[in-house]
């Protein structure tokens, strides 16, 4: 009888200890992407912008929007320069808006579609793509 109540006594701290939320993530260590440029450069490089929907500490309601660029050879270089520039983790909104320049229509837009689908804390489902015909850079600052 003893045994099974030391087993039991055991599983139950064991349990305590290893239930938890650790992947949760504050939305306010969170920044919120809502748009997401890509265009490429003169150079033949890749130029990612982002819009980031950022909540001013004095007003609940009120926000301010924050545009970021980075270049790099591919989608993941330059997810890894934006990451250094950025605060906080970059999140991408559930309902958002991903624009593809001129020349990455003509190329093929799936090589550069293909890591957002393959990571699984991308929400793909309802974002929209939009064709631009000029760079994507100029439409998101116009928006800031």
């Amino acid at each position: 009888m003893f045994p099974k109540r030391v087993k039991l006594l055991l599983i139950l701290c064991a349990s305590s200890l290893l239930s938890g939320c650790w992947d949760q993530e504050p939305l306010r260590e969170a920044s919120l992407a809502y748009s997401v440029g890509a265009d490429i450069t003169e150079e033949n490089k890749l130029q990612q912008t982002i819009e980031l929907v950022k909540s001013s500490s004095g007003e609940q309601s009120s926000f301010e929007n924050e545009i970021y660029s980075a270049t790099g050879h591919n989608i993941m270089d330059t997810g890894d320069a934006l990451k250094k520039n950025v605060t906080g983790n970059i999140r991408y909104f559930k309902y958002g808006v991903q624009l593809l320049g001129t020349k990455i229509l003509k190329k093929g837009i799936l090589p550069y579609l293909d890591v957002s689908f393959r990571d699984p804390t991308n929400p793909t489902a309802l974002v929209k793509l939009i064709a631009v015909d000029g760079e994507t850079s100029e439409i998101l600052e116009k928006r800031k």
